[in-house]
C-alpha cells in the first residue's frame, strides 16, 4: 500500500516493511523492528505515548519520523536523502527520551524535559526549543545552534561535541550547564 492508516487506538506494528507513509498521529503505538521509508510524507508518524525500537527509517523531502510527547524512541536508524531542509527527525511535546539511535543531519525537537542521549550521528545538530531538556553522551561533530533554533530555560547538555550558537536565538541566560 502506498499508506497505512487505522481506527484503531492502540496500533502494534512488529517487524512490519513499509514502501510508503505510515500515518498514526494521533494513536499510541508500539513498533519493534521492521523498515519503514516514504517520499514527502513521514515515513512513520505516531501519536503521544508510543514506543518505537530496532526500526530502519528512511526518507526523502521530509522526516523519517515525526513523534509526539511521552515517548521512547531507541536503538532505531534515520536515513535522510535529499531532505529539503527537513529534519530526520520531528519530535513535538514533552518527557520524550531520544537514546541510542544512528542519525544523518539534524533532528528538531520542541517541548520540555525530553532526554536525547547516547546517539551517534555523522553531521549532528539539534533545533531545539524548551526547556528542562537533557542533551548527553552523544556522538558527533558537536551541537549545533542554527538561526532557526532556539535554546533556553534550565537545558543540559553533556559533551563530548562542539557547542556553539548564534547571539539572538541562544539564551545561554547562565542556566545552560554542560
Amino acid at each position: 500500500e502506498d499508506s497505512v492508516g487505522s481506527d484503531r487506538h492502540l496500533v502494534t506494528l512488529d517487524r512490519i516493511r513499509a514502501g510508503g507513509a505510515v500515518l498514526l498521529g494521533d494513536r499510541h503505538v508500539t513498533v519493534t523492528g521492521g523498515r519503514f521509508s516514504s517520499m514527502f510524507e513521514p515515513s512513520l508518524q505516531i501519536g503521544a505515548n508510543s514506543r518505537v525500537t530496532g526500526a530502519d527509517l528512511g526518507c526523502v523531502e521530509t522526516p523519517c519520523l515525526s513523534a509526539r510527547g511521552s515517548s521512547l524512541i531507541r536503538g532505531c536508524t534515520f536515513l535522510d536523502v535529499s531532505n529539503g531542509g527537513a529534519p530526520a527527525v520531528s519530535i513535538w511535546g514533552d518527557a520524550t527520551i531520544f537514546e541510542g539511535n544512528i542519525f544523518e543531519d539534524w533532528i528538531s525537537i520542541s517541548g520540555n524535559d525530553n532526554v536525547v542521549a547516547r546517539n551517534i550521528s555523522e553531521r549532528f545538530y539539534f533545533e531545539i526549543a524548551g526547556t528542562r531538556n537533557v542533551i548527553e553522551n552523544n556522538i558527533g561533530p558537536g551541537i549545533v545552534f542554527e538561526d532557526t533554533g532556539n535554546f533556553f530555560g534550565n537545558n543540559r547538555v553533556a559533551l563530548p561535541g562542539g557547542f556553539s550558537g548564534t547571539d539572538g536565538n541562544v539564551d545561554w541566560g547562565g542556566n545552560v550547564t554542560y
